[in-house]
């Protein structure tokens, strides 16, 4: 598992989020190795690069929000303001 996404549904996304380090460390640490050597810009420009050719303007729009969304969180995550895994548990029951 990889940033909250395994398997066919990995194979949908950007190469800049399927890619798994080799490293064992948070998912937080994994992200950022990846994408320490691509700028924001390379990062948006190879999202809508891997869009199919019928995309809409819609779904360009939805990619990248998507990634910002991913951003943020991580960047919340890097801040110490996570959830950890068994609260998380408790607040939803399980």
């Amino acid at each position: 598992m990889y940033g909250g996404v395994t398997g066919k549904a990995r194979e949908g996304l950007p190469l800049s989020i399927r890619r798994t380090p080799t490293i064992r460390t948070s998912a937080a640490t994994r992200y950022n190795l990846s994408m320490s050597s691509q700028t924001t810009r390379d990062r948006i420009l190879e999202a809508l690069q891997d869009l199919p050719p019928d995309a809409t303007f819609d779904d360009a729009i939805e990619r990248l929000v998507f990634l910002a969304k991913i951003d943020a969180g991580l960047a919340e995550l890097d801040a110490g303001e996570g959830i950890p895994h068994d609260e998380v548990k408790r607040r939803l029951g399980l």
